[in-house]
Parts: C-alpha cells; sequence; structure tokens
C-alpha cells in the first residue's frame, strides 16, 4: 500500500539523503528499505533498517526522495512516526542515526536502545 497524504513520518537530513542515495546507487536490485523497531539492548528497543529486494503486499511504502522508499509494517507505523534519520560520524565510525521526539532520552550502556514516553 503506498501511503498518501501530507503528514510527514519520516524525515531525513541532507547528510542521510547522500548516504541513501549512495546505497541505492550501488544495489540496482534494491526496492528500498525497511525501518522496524525491534527489542534489543538495555533499554528495550532500537531502529532496524534492512534492504528490501522483493515487495510483501503487507508493507506500507513510504516514497522519501527521488524513488527511495521506505517499507514499514503497520504494526510499526505509531513508533516509527516523527522518526528523523541522520547519518554521522563519531570519532572514527560514521552509522545512521534515529531521533524522535516520543523517545526517552536517557543513556544505556549499549548506546543504541531507547525506550517511549
Amino acid at each position: 500500500m503506498k501511503y498518501q497524504g501530507n503528514k510527514q513520518i519520516i524525515k531525513i537530513t541532507q547528510n542521510a539523503f547522500i548516504k541513501l542515495s549512495q546505497i541505492f546507487k550501488g544495489d540496482p536490485k534494491i526496492k528500498g528499505l525497511s525501518l522496524d523497531v525491534v527489542k534489543s539492548g538495555c533499554l528495550g528497543f532500537s531502529y532496524r533498517m534492512k534492504a528490501i529486494y522483493e515487495v510483501k503486499e503487507f508493507y506500507i511504502i513510504f516514497n522519501i526522495k527521488s524513488n527511495m522508499n521506505f517499507f514499514i509494517l503497520p504494526k510499526s507505523i505509531h513508533l516509527i512516526n516523527g522518526v528523523t534519520i541522520d547519518y554521522v560520524n563519531e570519532g572514527l565510525n560514521k552509522k545512521f542515526s534515529f531521533k524522535n521526539q516520543k523517545i526517552i532520552h536517557t543513556s544505556c550502556k549499549c548506546g543504541k536502545s531507547f525506550n517511549f514516553k
């Protein structure tokens, strides 16, 4: 199902858009990326992105820019709504970063997990 409407569920920073564009150009078979919230880490949850090569009917499809599709399971929409995806440098590491105002910002030992308000 293609998402229809003007509500912006996912926001992408310029740095993330550049990196995502490289990923999509580097793999012409990729249909998009799934974005999900999974149980993980010290506080309970983390975001997970992975390449999608075959579109399943149960995904809701969000076209962000330039045929850049994100696939989200309907059960995860309320957990992902309002997320901003960035691509950041942390020391020698480069990674995608997810920010969402619905998340309680507390520190944890793994540095990758969060909990919801």
